[in-house]
């Protein structure tokens, strides 16, 4: 535990937060 473990958190809220931009995306551009 320690910053090690900040890391591993903080890159997968920002890794998600892109998935789910993406997603969103991809999801609006299929409705048009």
């Amino acid at each position: 535990m320690g910053w090690q473990f900040n890391m591993i958190v903080i890159m997968a809220l920002v890794f998600g937060g892109t998935g789910w931009c993406v997603y969103r995306t991809m999801k609006a551009e299929e409705k048009k």
